[in-house]
């Protein structure tokens, strides 16, 4: 369910639909060839969730190996700019 914050009157805000957040542990894998956006997606989830597991790699042969064996990820962030077109989409 999606959280629905409004802006009543005197600029209060409310949350409508507000469901308790998971408290399984978030685990993440970060693919990204740039080394300071790979430390900043990482920094922001950990500050996001504090328990967070991030796991960071710079390129997705690393990652495709990584889940061929680990496949308990949450979520698999994927920007590789140098990627373009159909190789892109191969990964």
């Amino acid at each position: 369910m999606i959280d629905i914050i409004e802006k009543g009157a005197g600029a209060q805000l409310t949350v409508r639909n507000a469901t308790p957040r998971p408290k399984a542990p978030v685990r993440v894998l970060a693919v990204v060839d740039a080394v300071l956006y790979r430390y900043g997606f990482a920094s922001a989830l950990r500050e996001l969730f504090d328990d967070a597991s991030v796991v960071e790699m710079p390129r997705v042969d690393q990652a495709l190996e990584l889940l061929a064996q680990d496949s308990g990820f949450s979520l698999v962030l994927y920007q590789q700019p140098g990627a373009g077109g159909a190789q892109a989409l191969a990964g």
